[in-house]
């Protein structure tokens, strides 16, 4: 389970992982991240709906939870503003 931080930093570059670190933000926003957890699978579907080009398998038209997973760790990550909390053991 993720959910959005209440304090926002600036994120850096704008390389594939910041874009999609950016829509699975926004993915979370619309879920309502801000107040409460969202679960990974959630948040996936949500992204691919946003968009399916970036978040789906290759070969078939699936969500792509791993795509989605790394662009939720890159939220988290101190160099990118830390603004996601929680991670894979919360779901």
């Amino acid at each position: 389970m993720s959910q959005l931080q209440d304090e926002q930093g600036s994120s850096e570059g704008s390389d594939e992982p910041s874009s999609n670190m950016a829509i699975a933000l926004l993915a979370l926003h619309h879920l309502g991240g801000a107040t409460r957890f969202q679960d990974t699978e959630d948040i996936a579907d949500r992204c691919y709906r946003l968009a399916p080009h970036r978040f789906r398998w290759k070969k078939y038209d699936y969500p792509s939870l791993d795509r989605v997973k790394q662009a939720l760790a890159d939220g988290r990550r101190p160099r990118k503003g830390s603004l996601i909390s929680g991670g894979p053991k919360e779901g």
